[in-house]
């Protein structure tokens, strides 16, 4: 999926070049909040997301 442009005073919602440095940024600050569900994740392995689900059924079974 094409990623759009932040800026509220353009009437393009494409990226600008100024933008795309920026925007480059953004990605990584959201697959971070994903945590090891998230691409490129260099923190924690990467985990597929039924794997992470079944993890997270099991937590909470645990602490209930």
């Amino acid at each position: 999926m094409d990623r759009i442009s932040y800026k509220e005073d353009n009437e393009s919602i494409e990226l600008g070049e100024e933008e795309k440095e920026e925007d480059l940024k953004r990605v990584e600050e959201e697959l971070e909040v994903l945590g090891p569900i998230g691409f490129n994740n260099a923190n924690e392995p990467y985990v597929k997301f039924p794997e992470a689900i079944s993890q997270i059924d099991l937590m909470c079974k645990d602490l209930c």
